[in-house]
């Protein structure tokens, strides 16, 4: 397979739903959702061109080793760098950023030829992965966020009905246009030129998001960087085979279960879906928890989205939320497949993706 990255950028305002309205405001996600653009390659490849669409394996979504593409969130950019969700078991200094040091009460940085002192706070949002590697926070800024109130149209015209009716005007909240994210995108070599060829017209012609016929939802794909995935698996594997523990972090919504009870937490069933993976992948590398188990956990929600079943909403899923994470060791190889492929149910549509970072956090 083949990784393929680059830059959507919105040519209109876009709604992207979360699934949950609040009475008659509708909130728009501040990232593009895979799932959201395995939907909208789904709907153009079933439309116009059934063939590639048979053939790539978008509609599987148990078994790994039939996708020929896997689907990631795509991300706020800021000057073109990686974006993650910042880890849950660390804390910020409030004035300067630091990353404090675990244990810490009071930030040690030098600020002005004078120790910060300030105390720490968690950060649960979007940072410049470069956090990790320079030890101090920097932030993603995020994207101009409008609300636009609409009419429901009937046949008689617009309306404007009383205080609860099925017919009260909405509030739809939206990211404006010019906004940029991050694309990531796993493709089998084969199928590589035929997909960007789609996603260029399916971005203009069929859009993503909600209120496409309310003019949203028009966005552009440029393709900038391809990478065989072995290479970039080898070239990780190097920088995480360090000696000593590393923290998993989930990088978005994470979907793991036993029968149909999701599980919000790190434990045995979280290392059988990742030995699953590498398993599924021909890998033979083991990760292990670090003892004592060092985890934090958030409850996230993931929507299940079936192409098998009319493009539609399957189900709404209780599981681990991004940010959460767990102290992580084992053999290189396998933590870099993991980075790369994820772990858990619906991978193929940007659920279960994890990074790792080192023993300094």
């Amino acid at each position: 397979m083949i990784q393929l990255e680059g830059t959507i950028t919105a040519l209109s305002p876009l709604h992207l739903g979360s699934g949950r309205s609040k009475g008659t405001f509708i909130p728009t996600l501040p990232y593009i959702p895979g799932r959201t653009l395995r939907g909208m390659a789904g709907y153009y490849l079933f439309k116009n061109d059934r063939e590639l669409f048979n053939d790539i394996g978008i509609d599987e979504e148990n078994d790994i080793s039939k996708m020929g593409i896997i689907f990631k969130n795509s991300y706020p950019v800021n000057n073109d760098k990686r974006s993650v969700f910042s880890p849950s078991s660390v804390e910020w200094c409030k004035k300067c950023g630091n990353l404090l040091k675990k244990g810490e009460t009071e930030c040690d940085a030098i600020v002005d030829g004078m120790p910060c002192l300030n105390e720490g706070k968690k950060f649960s949002g979007l940072m410049d992965f470069d956090s990790h590697v320079n030890k101090k926070l920097s932030t993603i800024s995020g994207h101009f966020i409008s609300i636009e109130t609409k009419c429901p149209i009937t046949r008689n015209g617009h309306t404007s009905m009383p205080e609860n009716s099925a017919l009260s005007p909405y509030h739809v909240e939206s990211i404006g246009s010019g906004a940029k994210f991050r694309f990531r995108l796993l493709v089998k070599d084969e199928f590589a030129d035929r997909i960007k060829e789609a996603f260029d017209r399916a971005g203009i012609f069929y859009g993503i998001g909600g209120f496409r016929s309310r003019g949203y939802g028009n966005v552009k794909f440029e393709f900038k960087e391809s990478h065989d995935v072995e290479a970039l698996i080898e070239k990780r594997a190097g920088v995480l085979s360090g000696a000593g523990s590393k923290l998993l972090v989930a990088n978005s919504d994470m979907v793991i279960r036993e029968g149909d009870y999701s599980i919000v937490g790190f434990d045995e069933h979280f290392l059988e879906y990742a030995q699953s993976t590498l398993e599924s992948l021909g890998k033979n590398g083991i990760i292990k928890y670090s003892e004592p188990v060092e985890a934090k956990v958030s409850e996230g929600t993931a929507r299940g989205w079936s192409l098998k079943q009319k493009n539609s909403l399957s189900e709404i899923i209780r599981c681990i939320g991004a940010g959460s994470c767990v102290r992580i060791s084992g053999d290189g190889e396998a933590m870099a497949v993991l980075e790369t492929f994820g772990i858990g149910e619906m991978i193929n549509c940007g659920y279960g993706d994890v990074y790792f970072t080192g023993d300094a956090v």
